[in-house]
């Protein structure tokens, strides 16, 4: 078994280089990209 986490929604640069950069970072990060309604809404774009 795994331990770990997963973070999902994040739409800024400034939180995703905090959590990859964290001493204990998640084994996954979510985007939304397929749901323009969220507000953390995300264009494939701007991940790539």
């Amino acid at each position: 078994m795994i331990n770990g986490s997963k973070i999902c929604g994040i739409s800024d640069l400034d939180t995703l280089d905090f959590i990859i950069n964290h001493p204990y970072p998640p084994l996954f990060i979510g985007f939304i990209c397929n749901y323009k309604k969220s507000s953390r809404y995300v264009e494939v774009e701007k991940l790539k």
